[in-house]
């Protein structure tokens, strides 16, 4: 796996792009993206090829709680989604439910704007 490889060469888990996005922010996005262009059968392959990146990256010692420059961690973004198996992956590593993005909104506001139980 490409990703695995890069993490073995020594590359930064937790370096952030020009919008504060670290690869946890960036597999999340990614998985959206790529849930909204194929809407098919294969989601359920593609979905599991994002679980495994970012199980991946959170084994390798990914900062889960790292905010973008919106303040929204991984775990906010997973819930905007609605993508309940990411979501679990994350609070599983021990993300902070009640870190607050730049508006003061958590996940749980973002699961909840979803209409989401």
């Amino acid at each position: 796996m490409m990703v695995w490889q890069l993490l073995r060469a020594g590359a930064d888990l937790n370096l952030a792009d020009d919008d504060g996005r670290t690869p946890l922010h960036a597999v999340l996005h990614s998985h959206e993206e790529m849930a909204q262009f194929h809407r098919s059968q294969d989601n359920d392959l593609i979905s599991r090829g994002f679980q495994i990146i970012l199980e991946v990256l959170l084994d390798g010692g990914a900062e889960k709680n790292l905010a973008d420059n919106f303040g929204r961690t991984p775990l906010h973004v997973a819930a905007r989604q609605g993508n309940l198996a990411l979501l679990h992956l994350i609070l599983k590593a021990r993300a902070d439910p009640d870190l607050g993005d730049d508006d003061h909104r958590t996940a749980l506001h973002a699961a909840s704007d979803l209409g989401l139980d």
